[in-house]
């Protein structure tokens, strides 16, 4: 069971060496807010998937209040595939409790509920999701 865990651990620290060479740029700006709401991605909320070059680059994981500008901790959908040419000074772990694997990240969508996080997992077939509630 450990090595399953290795696995994706593995398999999406390589996925962050990849360049996504996404083209477009549907990024939002926020003049006030969290940290991670200034550090939105490219990729569009309605396609998770778009310019990525793989499904381990789409992930969802609960941010702290303070990085969203939001009351509570809110479940997030996370960019952790970035290009060359974008910075982001926010990380998040991809472990899985016992290992750590950090990574930058950029804010795709901040979702109101745990429920929607999964209905939003299940739908688009998000495979990393880390949801505790």
């Amino acid at each position: 069971m450990r090595s399953a865990g290795y696995f994706w651990i593995v398999a999406g620290i390589l996925s962050l060496s990849v360049s996504c060479n996404r083209s477009s740029d549907n990024s939002e700006t926020y003049e006030q807010g969290g940290a991670a709401l200034k550090n939105m991605s490219k990729v569009d909320p309605e396609d998770p998937f778009s310019g990525q070059p793989n499904n381990l680059c789409t992930v969802i994981r609960i941010l702290p209040a303070t990085d969203i500008a939001e009351p509570e901790d809110k479940y997030c959908l996370l960019d952790v595939c970035l290009d060359a040419d974008e910075e982001s000074l926010l990380t998040v772990d991809l472990g899985d409790g016992e290992d750590h694997a950090m990574a930058a990240y950029k804010l795709i969508k901040v979702f109101s509920t745990a429920d929607e996080a999964r209905q939003y997992a299940a739908q688009y077939q998000i495979i990393d999701v880390l949801i505790t509630d």
